[in-house]
């Protein structure tokens, strides 16, 4: 199924997705001549994005995965190496070999989120290959040794949707209420069966109000705004995010930017 975020953006493709912004509401914090404009910008948002994710997140993140893995062969721990040793021996070895090897605590809170630590560096190395994430399947995964992907792995929305919110745990400010480190994804990411408060006004968040298949909404000002379901989803949803940071929030999310002055995201919907 093509975007239709694609950059061969159709006239008729702008008008459906058009009628999709005003089906979700979001005429209650757009005008509704800016829906028109919206729909433009978001569309030619959509390459961009993938390629963000890629070379900022996802590039890096192999990269040092296979500097450490490089490291701990040469300090003789050939028993640590990345995508073999289990998520608990790792969050060790983070707290041991701090001093030798600082980055791996990092590297430790993006392996965070399946036992299956093979599984998921293979996959996040198979998406960082080609640029724009060729290879994503949005309701599933890579096939692993030989078998089909199943529900016992994570899909790779929930695999872009951790990296994602793990990197924005790295660049905004310690907290004191969230000592493990993840700011971001404390205060805007809620994953079911945990429910956001959308009474609360001051609540902004992504809300992933199912697994499989996975489906996110979007939080802001007591609204609920569900995106369409399927393939595009989540990144359609993460686009409104970041554009309501753009035009709601002057870019920023707390107290970091999130333009060219410093996470430098914001430049995927231009001028």
């Amino acid at each position: 199924m093509r975007s239709l975020f694609s950059e061969n953006f159709s006239v008729k493709e702008h008008n459906i997705y058009l009628k999709l912004l005003q089906s979700v509401s979001f005429s209650s914090i757009f005008h509704e001549k800016s829906l028109q404009s919206l729909a433009w910008r978001l569309a030619k948002a959509s390459s961009p994005t993938y390629r963000w994710i890629n070379e900022t997140i996802l590039v890096p993140l192999v990269q040092e995965i296979e500097s450490v893995s490089t490291q701990m062969r040469r300090m003789g721990c050939p028993e640590l190496q990345i995508g073999e040793a289990s998520i608990t021996s790792l969050k060790q070895a983070a707290l041991v070999k701090a001093p030798l090897i600082p980055t791996l605590n990092t590297i430790v809170q993006y392996l965070d989120l399946t036992p299956n630590q093979e599984y998921l560096f293979e996959r996040i190395k198979e998406l960082s290959q080609g640029g724009c994430m060729s290879s994503f399947r949005w309701n599933r995964g890579g096939d692993f040794k030989g078998r089909k992907w199943d529900t016992d792995l994570p899909t790779d929305s929930a695999i872009i949707m951790h990296v994602f919110c793990t990197y924005l745990d790295s660049r905004l400010p310690p907290h004191p209420k969230y000592p493990d480190g993840k700011t971001f994804t404390s205060q805007h990411f809620v994953q079911t069966p945990n429910k956001p408060d959308v009474t609360n006004e001051n609540v902004f968040c992504i809300y992933q109000s199912a697994i499989n298949p996975p489906h996110y909404e979007l939080i802001y000002q007591r609204h609920v705004y569900n995106l369409p379901k399927g393939r595009n989803n989540m990144f359609h949803t993460l686009l409104m995010f970041l554009y309501i940071i753009k035009t709601k929030e002057s870019g920023m999310l707390g107290r970091v930017n999130l333009g060219l002055s410093g996470v430098n995201i914001l430049w995927i919907f231009g001028e």
